[in-house]
């Protein structure tokens, strides 16, 4: 399947925008970069209400697993650096 990309940069404590997801089968993010700090991923439903779904603080690659409707990465902590989220999912056959 091809996989569309979107690549999000945090450098501050906040929210990058939301990506949506709920049509794609598989979903993942990287968090990569050289960074001191802690990122959330938080999923939605309305893109109002946001529950965390996983939470990082060193380069890792990992699948979504729950069926929302909204994906999107938080900085809760930051010292320095640049946090670099890439968001990848299927977009059919």
């Amino acid at each position: 399947m091809p996989a569309q990309q979107t690549r999000q940069e945090l450098n501050a404590v906040g929210a990058a925008n939301p990506i949506p997801i709920q049509n794609s089968p598989l979903k993942s993010f990287q968090v990569s970069g050289v960074f001191s700090g802690t990122v959330v991923i938080e999923i939605s439903n309305n893109g109002v209400d946001w529950l965390p779904a996983s939470t990082e603080s060193a380069p890792v690659l990992r699948n979504i697993l729950e069926d929302a409707a909204f994906a999107r990465a938080r900085c809760s902590a930051y010292t320095s650096g640049t946090i670099v989220v890439v968001w990848a999912q299927s977009t059919g056959a």
